[in-house]
């Protein structure tokens, strides 16, 4: 199995932490984070990951180009930066099957073996991993059926919802079968999220698009607050 590390970002909201080093090197108990999510890939079955990179790649490069972690890490090195959900489009031609898309700023200890067994026995064009937020106000929420069908996204900001009775989160991993490339565009605002670029357009146009509810720890490091509790935490 294949699958892809987005790992392109520059991570502003945690300067000055990342003005000389992407967010995904930033280190966690001893290793970057992108050591961690490659080595959680090989735990469960994976035998090539897919990084695309922007923000000074050859940091990245230099780290893992001779680094041998008993499993295949390839690159492509964007010339500008693109929407996530286009960034797939990078290795198309790569990929085998079903595969897992994981989130470069998230530290997760998921049980990704069990995710995508989910995915198949639903036999999901897409199923997204989803948590309960411990920040729901500034976090796009997802909305999901009794059969963990996904009905709809709410984008942040939330004014009139409930954040106390809807609170299931995007964790930061994906699951996609090889036919959501049909869906794919280009063209899309790179900062747009590939929740709202391709999943949430997808689950509207099909029932085959799922939510995995999770407990186990998926935390992102995207501001200072929470990459110095991920820190502590992992």
């Amino acid at each position: 199995m294949k699958a892809i590390i987005l790992a392109a970002g520059e991570g502003k909201r945690l300067h000055p932490l990342t003005n000389d080093v992407p967010k995904v090197m930033l280190p966690i108990a001893g290793k970057p984070l992108l050591e961690h999510q490659i080595l959680l890939c090989k735990r469960h079955g994976v035998d090539e990951v897919f990084l695309n990179l922007y923000y000074l790649p050859e940091i990245i490069i230099d780290y893992f180009k001779d680094k041998d972690l008993g499993i295949k890490v390839s690159w492509t090195v964007l010339s500008k930066l693109v929407n996530a959900a286009e960034a797939l489009l990078l290795f198309k031609d790569k990929l085998e099957g079903d595969f897992p898309v994981l989130y470069g700023d998230v530290a997760s200890k998921l049980n990704l073996s069990s995710v995508i067994r989910f995915h198949k026995s639903k036999n999901a064009l897409a199923t997204l991993v989803l948590h309960v937020s411990n920040h729901p106000e500034d976090s796009d929420l997802v909305e999901v059926d009794e059969n963990n069908r996904i009905l709809r996204f709410h984008k942040k900001p939330h004014v009139d919802l409930d954040c106390g009775k809807m609170n299931l989160g995007n964790a930061g991993t994906v699951v996609f079968s090889p036919e959501v490339f049909d869906f794919v565009k280009t063209g899309l605002d790179p900062d747009d999220s590939i929740s709202h670029s391709l999943l949430a357009p997808l689950s509207a146009q099909s029932d085959r698009v799922f939510g995995y509810v999770t407990e186990d720890y998926m935390e992102d490091i995207g501001t200072l607050e929470r990459y110095k509790r991920v820190a502590e935490e992992f």
